[in-house]
Parts: structure tokens; C-alpha cells; sequence
């Protein structure tokens, strides 16, 4: 007859749902060329974020953390990628209220440059070398 249970407090969180992609500003891009990549970060429901971080990554190594801009925006750029393939993503870091989330892989290709030059001889004039003939010292 007088036994009471102990209270228990239930705390109910909920975080809504995210979607974050990843484009850059061009693939492939020469090596020391800058690239910026921009993540566009949205909730499920009503629209762009417009808090929080995204972390930019080249495979498991972050490469930067920026703020969500007021459009839902961060960008970052880049000059230092290798040559080669990068596997990129854009992981928003969430908030008290917003879940995580990571954009698909972009795959970023750095390519090598090899210096051009572009040569053109145009010879004339009274010493000009023809085709076939031995040349002569230019008169004076």
C-alpha cells in the first residue's frame, strides 16, 4: 500500500535530416592551378542551413573547415592537390538541432603540365637558307 516508482525524465532530441553536395570549380585542373570547391548544405523540409560547419576532405585527410554561409553555402580553395585523383568530400559537422551529413565522392583529377613553347623560324633576305641550296654569307 504506499509504494511509489521512481520518476524517470525521458529527454526526446531530434535532429532534422540533411543533405550536403560537392561540386569544384573544374575537373581536371593543372597542377598549382586553385580549385574551390563549394558545398551546398539543405534540410529536409524548409530549405538551405544556414549554421554550422562543413569539412572539406581529399579521401580520410581534411583539408579545411569553413562556416555555412547565410545561403547555405562553404567554400574552400586549393592549389596544393597533387597530380593525380582525389577523392573529395563535403561532411556538414551538424548542430544541436541539424544532423550530420556527406556530400557523394568527387572525384577531382590534378593533371600534369609539361611546359609548351611553340617555336617558328620565318627567314628571308638576301641570306636566307632555301631549301636545297647551301647558304652564302650575306653580302655587306
Amino acid at each position: 500500500l504506499g509504494s511509489t516508482s521512481p520518476t524517470i525524465t525521458l529527454v526526446v532530441t531530434s535532429t532534422v535530416p540533411t543533405s550536403t553536395s560537392l561540386t569544384s570549380s573544374g575537373s581536371p585542373a593543372a597542377a598549382g592551378t586553385p580549385v574551390t570547391f563549394t558545398a551546398v548544405v539543405t534540410k529536409t523540409g524548409d530549405g538551405v542551413v544556414t549554421e554550422g560547419t562543413v569539412t572539406f576532405s581529399d579521401g580520410t585527410t581534411p583539408i579545411a573547415t569553413v562556416a555555412v554561409g547565410s545561403t547555405g553555402v562553404a567554400t574552400t580553395t586549393t592549389a596544393s592537390l597533387s597530380v593525380g585523383s582525389h577523392a573529395m568530400t563535403a561532411r556538414f559537422n551538424g548542430t544541436s538541432t541539424l544532423a550530420t551529413s556527406t556530400s557523394p565522392t568527387f572525384t577531382q583529377v590534378i593533371s600534369s603540365v609539361a611546359p609548351t613553347a611553340d617555336l617558328s623560324v620565318n627567314v628571308t633576305g638576301p641570306g636566307a637558307i632555301r631549301s636545297g641550296k647551301k647558304a652564302k654569307p650575306a653580302k655587306k
